[in-house]
């Protein structure tokens, strides 16, 4: 298996603008995609990681695009149908059925960050290719492996907001790091709530995603 790491960079995306504008961050993983005429719909996961007022309005600013037909969920999780001409020249539109997707694929900082597999090389190279034609592009890497972890959609949406947040700055702050970066107490004033407070939404959301990812759920 080949694996393919890219940063892209372009102007025509329906969340990059107002991600940023918005201090959102985007974990998009796409279900399905299909053609009719001149256009491709797409319906994506979106998993927004944010402050809720500005996950709030990102998302009353999504639905006024022309390009959304649908945006609905709740929470952090979102469910979107897009529509997209040929001409829009967007990332999803040259997504192909050759690769697949290592993780959700990250808006962040105004760029998209895609981590993707392939068992040709040439299935890679071909879109990176397409890539560099349309948008700005990083070639972070392209390197044979054997085998690699992969994302697990049905995790996050069984969380509450309260423990996605509590997971999602332990593990930005590396908490779960070796040496850990920082503690529960630090963490818990960041959110205003006491020490053990914190520790009992980071269990419950352990508690939640250990045993989907082992099957035993």
């Amino acid at each position: 298996m080949w694996i393919g790491h890219f940063n892209v960079w372009h102007e025509n995306c329906i969340y990059l603008k107002n991600a940023s504008k918005y201090n959102v961050v985007i974990s998009m993983y796409p279900l399905s995609s299909y053609r009719e005429g001149n256009y491709t719909y797409h319906t994506n996961v979106n998993i927004l990681i944010g402050q809720e007022n500005n996950i709030r309005t990102f998302v009353n600013e999504i639905k006024k695009d022309e390009r959304c037909l649908k945006f609905s969920g709740e929470g952090n999780v979102f469910i979107s149908h897009i529509k997209l001409k040929d001409s829009d020249h967007h990332t999803t539109n040259y997504y192909t059925p050759k690769v697949f997707l290592l993780k959700p694929v990250v808006h962040k900082d105004g760029k998209e960050d895609w981590l993707f597999g392939a068992w040709e090389k040439e299935t890679i190279t071909d879109l990176y290719k397409i890539f560099k034609k349309h948008f700005i592009v990083k070639l972070v890497s392209i390197e044979k492996s054997d085998f690699t972890d992969v994302f697990v959609p049905q995790v996050m949406p069984k969380l509450t907001n309260r423990q996605k947040e509590v997971l999602q700055l332990a593990i930005k702050d590396g908490y779960f790091d070796y040496p850990k970066r920082t503690d529960l107490e630090k963490l818990a004033k960041q959110m205003n709530i006491s020490r053990v407070t914190f520790q009992e939404h980071l269990k419950k959301a352990q508690s939640k995603i250990l045993p989907v990812l082992f099957g035993n759920r």
